[in-house]
């Protein structure tokens, strides 16, 4: 992503950071403590939009904050998180066409996180049905003598007789 401060625009002011955020509505990003923009200050922003288009608008700081990390679950090696600011922005007036890309875009990007996420199910699905065939096999081998055992010990033996014997109902009379 890429931004220049409003008062920095024609004189070569342009810089590069990353990204964090994207909404309809504004983004978020880093940069070097101490060269973050006032809060309500206009920012050119030029964005990268999922699916490789890009949109170039204005914005406005609405939030400035040190910026943690993303925390212990994800690798941090590749970005040196330390000295950084997260800046907040919110989009001035921002054309339905730009909305429009941003919004297809998330979708798009959505979409495809869906389809892996559903593609990496079904993988982890298979393989522990492959490296638990055997105890599969043998559970329901286990399963299937147990209910041929209930139902041979539920059989009558030969010397039953159904026409002995009380009627249904009638052998306790209340």
């Amino acid at each position: 992503m890429r931004y220049s401060l409003q008062h920095t625009i024609g004189h070569g002011g342009i810089e590069q950071t990353l990204l964090l955020n994207l909404s309809e509505t504004g983004l978020a990003f880093l940069v070097e403590s101490g060269f973050e923009p006032r809060i309500g200050e206009k920012i050119k922003v030029e964005i990268p939009i999922p699916g490789g288009e890009q949109i170039a608008w204005w914005a406005t700081v609405v939030r400035i904050q040190k910026y943690s990390g993303p925390g212990w679950f994800s690798r941090s090696d590749q970005f040196d998180f330390e000295s950084k600011v997260l800046v907040a922005l919110h989009f001035e007036d921002l054309p339905e066409a730009h909305s429009r890309a941003i919004r297809q875009g998330l979708k798009n990007s959505f979409t495809q996180i869906m389809r892996d996420q559903k593609f990496r199910d079904w993988t982890y699905t298979r393989d522990q049905l492959l490296r638990n065939a055997l105890r599969f096999t043998f559970f329901l081998l286990i399963t299937a003598l147990a209910i041929g055992f209930i139902y041979w010990f539920s059989q009558p033996d030969g010397t039953y007789d159904a026409k002995r014997g009380a009627p249904w109902g009638e052998r306790f009379k209340f």
